[in-house]
């Protein structure tokens, strides 16, 4: 190892411990760059073929056939009536008629 000294700085040589890590270093920058693009690519090549298969796929097994009747059942909205729900009013006007106080004190505790 060759050693410049100098009254501030050092200067080293670098060794092969060091030329060694930084060939370490950048095969595994490759490495891990490399393989990101790898997975890049193949979503993307997987998306284009999900989308080409998409169209190609064949019907579900439980669908109805070509010419095959099948049951269908419409609903409609039901009208309200104004008997609906009058048990229930009559039970909370009942209710509040229990509540109503003519002195109209509140009791607090603690």
């Amino acid at each position: 190892m060759l050693l410049i000294r100098s009254d501030k700085f050092q200067f080293k040589k670098y060794s092969n411990d060091n030329s060694m890590l930084a060939f370490l270093y950048m095969a595994s920058l490759f490495a891990i760059g490399g393989a990101a693009f790898s997975l890049m690519w193949r979503n993307i090549s997987d998306i284009k073929n999900q989308q080409i298969r998409k169209y190609s796929a064949r019907p579900h097994p439980e669908a109805p056939k070509e010419g095959e009747e099948i049951l269908y059942v419409g609903v409609k909205p039901v009208e309200q009536s104004p008997d609906l729900y009058q048990s229930l009013r009559e039970r909370m006007e009942e209710i509040e008629d229990d509540d109503e106080d003519d002195d109209g004190d509140i009791v607090v505790r603690r």
